[in-house]
């Protein structure tokens, strides 16, 4: 190892011990440290897809694909439905839009690779073009998320599942 590399490595030493009594109380740097960066992003991405799924639920718990129209439980446990997104891609800058992404089934958005004329036709139906136009810009846009602001958004998500589970519950009743 070179002097430089040694001298480098020391110094992250340094500064990690300095701060590790300060990173042992924060949760976001427990996140990190057991998942990583892209590890919270994949938990994030998944608490956001069941929300999505849930909250489309009828009360029932039937979702219906925004493509097609099939129509299945939203707990996708025999992997037929899907929160597709219009504009795909796994980019900070869309990946957590609301109004990107729809419940659609497995066939649409994975065999057919969302059928992206018949969702945008949906899409430009529900929201207007002028807002369809806005989500297809946000693409190209470049947003820096960190692990703390990732997991305050799957902790949200996961607090708009419990309340939908909740308000299914009740209506099963």
């Amino acid at each position: 190892m070179s002097k430089r590399t040694n001298e480098w490595s020391k110094q992250i030493g340094r500064d990690m011990a300095k701060s590790k009594e300060q990173k042992a109380d924060d949760l976001a740097w427990r996140t990190y440290r057991k998942w990583g960066i892209s590890g919270t992003k994949n938990r994030a991405v998944k608490e956001f897809q069941r929300m999505v799924r849930l909250e489309s639920a009828d009360e029932n718990g039937q979702v219906v694909c925004v493509t097609c129209g099939f129509e299945n439980n939203w707990r996708n446990s025999d992997n037929k439905m899907n929160a597709g997104h219009f504009v795909g891609g796994r980019s900070n800058s869309i990946v957590f839009i609301e109004d990107n992404v729809h419940p659609q089934c497995v066939v649409c958005n994975c065999h057919h690779s969302g059928r992206l004329d018949v969702y945008e036709s949906w899409m430009v139906e529900r929201y207007g073009q002028e807002r369809v136009t806005e989500i297809k810009m946000l693409r190209n846009q470049t947003v820096k998320l960190d692990a703390e602001t990732l997991n305050d958004m799957r902790l949200e998500y996961h607090e708009r599942v419990k309340v939908a589970e909740k308000r299914l519950n009740q209506l099963g009743e």
